[in-house]
Order: structure tokens, then sequence, then C-alpha cells
């Protein structure tokens, strides 16, 4: 019975910080979506390899998801020992 309460808490923090990160876009719409980015990559060794110009917004929600779904995030802090060791 725990276990659903505390879901629904997990669900409504991610909700609130959802809501407040599409306000603060939503009153910077000018910096967000007008504003034009490039990023550029030299590594010396290859061509210098440079993204086409996209808004800002594109950038900060591309590093979010990638932030959100990497490997460490995966790793879940109930999961037994012997679950965690055959996934390496």
């Amino acid at each position: 019975m725990e276990a659903l309460g505390m879901k629904k808490v997990k669900v409504f923090f991610w909700l609130l910080i959802l809501g407040l990160i599409a306000l603060v876009v939503f009153q910077n719409q000018g910096y967000f979506l007008d504003t034009q980015q490039v990023l550029r990559l030299n590594l010396k060794v290859f061509p210098e390899y440079q993204s086409p110009s996209l808004p800002v917004v594109a950038f900060h929600l591309l590093f979010l998801f990638s932030g959100c779904w990497s490997p460490i995030s995966s790793e879940h802090p109930n999961a037994s020992a012997a679950a965690r060791s055959s996934r390496v």
C-alpha cells in the first residue's frame, strides 16, 4: 500500500519539475526559440564537425534527455548484486 503512495508522490514530483521547466522556457521564449546556436567538434585528427544552426532549446532538451537515460540512471538501488554483475 505504501508503494502506491510513493509512486503518486514521485509522479507529482516529476510533473512539478517538468512544469517549472516549461514555465522557464515559456517566460524566456525570446532566448530559447530565437537564439541560434552551433556546436563545433574539433579533434585535430579529423576535419572539424559543425552542427546545423538550431535554437538553444534543442540543445537544452538534448542534454537533459541524454542525462535522464544514461546507463548510470538505469541502475536501480534495489537491484540485487547478482543482477548488477550479470549486466557488466
